[in-house]
């Protein structure tokens, strides 16, 4: 469900459903890497319009998301 919310761009449902499969079960290997994937993907589109504070937080917060995803995935292949 999660995947047609993304080819949707309905990006927060997307991340809702990813992060309550997480809920269920914190090692599951594609919610982990696409939850990343997504973050990465919305640290793309703001790096271009970054232009507050407020922005660059957010900017840096999305990568932290990223990462943690992408990472933890690492840990379950």
């Amino acid at each position: 469900m999660a995947g047609l919310y993304d080819k949707t761009r309905d990006q927060e449902k997307a991340i809702s459903t990813y992060t309550d499969c997480l809920s269920l079960n914190t090692s599951h290997k594609k919610a982990n890497y696409n939850l990343g994937v997504l973050y990465h993907n919305n640290a793309a589109k703001l790096k271009g319009i970054v232009t507050t504070p407020a922005d660059k937080n957010s900017l840096k917060e999305t990568l932290t998301n990223a990462e943690f995803y992408l990472k933890k995935q690492r840990t379950y292949i």
